[in-house]
């Protein structure tokens, strides 16, 4: 089964659109989205109805959850904030209704887990640069391929168990998990932070066992716009040509 993976959306209909047309030239088996369907972005409502709609299964991601529970919001930084802030006030209660409802974690085969931070302590929001935690998720995981999101950034793990290493691959183009553990974190479609501004997602081969990165050009011009033209914090819409 071909499954493509997307996460961190945040609010960017004009990334999700490509992505989403991206995804109807790839035709892969199925669609799972790893969080963050809002914050940041300009148009929340249109890209959790997007998400509704084409029925993906999808995770609680923490800006998510900020909207749930605002006691979520304290750990951000104030841009962040503010943009959760004024997604909560214009976002209808089935929007709502449905974030609150998404599970952390989600199982794609039985030995391929997906979550949007580090799946050992999904609902504390571990980072996938923090080398120490990816060893801890590897140690108390038993699923051999780790799918996740949260950083913005494309890049994988591998860990060798027979010489207790762990490697680092920085914006893969395909990954081969034919033998070892892995973990893909498969980047973000609306608020891309590896310096390439283009929205990102992964399909997963679970016969050839592989991972695919596909990056996909979008309006970034009319998102910035809209978050200029919402009151947002402009360096949120900078951001989004930098690609950081």
């Amino acid at each position: 089964m071909r499954t493509a993976i997307i996460s961190d959306i945040h609010a960017n209909l004009e990334a999700l659109e490509a992505v989403r047309a991206k995804l109807c030239d790839l035709k892969p088996d199925r669609v799972i989205c790893l969080g963050d369907v809002v914050g940041y972005g300009a148009d929340p409502e249109e890209c959790v109805r997007i998400v509704m709609d084409e029925g993906w299964p999808t995770l609680l991601g923490n800006h998510d959850a900020a909207i749930i529970d605002p006691d979520e919001m304290a750990p951000m930084n104030p841009m962040a904030r503010a943009a959760l802030e004024w997604t909560a006030s214009i976002l209808s209660e089935k929007s709502k209704k449905f974030l609150a409802s998404l599970p952390y974690t989600a199982s794609l085969t039985p030995r391929a887990i997906a979550s949007h931070a580090l799946p050992h302590k999904p609902d504390a929001w571990l980072y996938s640069d923090d080398a120490y935690a990816v060893v801890a998720s590897f140690t108390n995981m038993s699923e051999d391929i780790l799918f996740v999101g949260h950083l913005h950034f494309a890049h994988a793990y591998k860990l060798v168990a027979d010489e207790g290493k762990l490697f680092l691959m920085q914006t893969p183009e395909c990954v081969d998990m034919i033998s070892d553990r892995h973990l893909i974190n498969v980047g973000s479609v609306g608020q891309p932070r590896d310096e390439d501004h283009r929205a990102c997602l992964v399909v997963f081969d679970d016969v050839s066992r592989n991972a695919i990165y596909h990056r996909v050009q979008y309006d970034t011009a009319k998102a910035a716009k809209k978050i200029v033209d919402a009151g947002l914090p402009e360096a949120l819409a900078q951001r989004l040509f930098l690609g950081r």
